[in-house]
C-alpha cells in the first residue's frame, strides 16, 4: 500500500471537505450546492470506491469506510469507535489512504507527493 504523506494544511482541508459532505448528507447544510460541493462529493465517492481495504468486501467494507469517516468527522479514536474489522495500525493506514485519495481526486495533492519508500 505504501506510505502517503500530507502536510498539515492538506490534512485540514481534506478533513473539512469530509465534514462538509457529512453535513450536506444529513441535511444540516442549507446553502445552495456549489460546484465545489459537487466536486467534493465526487472525490469522496471515488475514494470510497477505489480504496484498497485488504480484500474486505460488502458489508465489512461499508463498515470500515463508515468508521473511517466517523474518525475524520468527529475525531473518535480507533479505541472508541467500535468494531472496525482491522487492527489499529491498519485502520489508521486506511484512513490516511482514504484522505490521500480524496486530496488527489480534488487536485489538492498530486501523485508526486506520494512517498513509497521509508519505514
Amino acid at each position: 500500500m505504501g506510505r502517503y504523506r500530507m502536510d498539515d494544511d492538506e490534512k485540514r482541508i481534506i478533513r473539512s471537505i469530509v465534514r462538509l459532505d457529512e453535513k450536506r448528507r444529513r441535511g444540516k447544510l442549507k446553502r445552495k450546492e456549489t460546484h465545489f460541493d459537487r466536486k467534493a462529493r465526487a472525490a469522496i465517492e471515488a475514494a470510497e470506491r477505489d480504496i484498497e481495504l485488504g480484500g474486505a468486501t460488502g458489508e465489512v467494507r461499508d463498515i470500515i469506510v463508515e468508521k473511517i469517516r466517523e474518525n475524520i468527522i468527529s475525531g473518535t479514536t480507533w479505541e472508541r469507535i467500535g468494531e472496525t474489522y482491522c487492527g489499529r495500525d491498519t485502520f489508521y493506514r486506511y484512513s490516511r489512504r482514504y484522505q490521500f485519495l480524496i486530496g488527489r481526486n480534488m487536485g489538492i495533492i498530486n501523485d508526486k507527493t506520494k512517498k513509497g519508500s521509508g519505514g
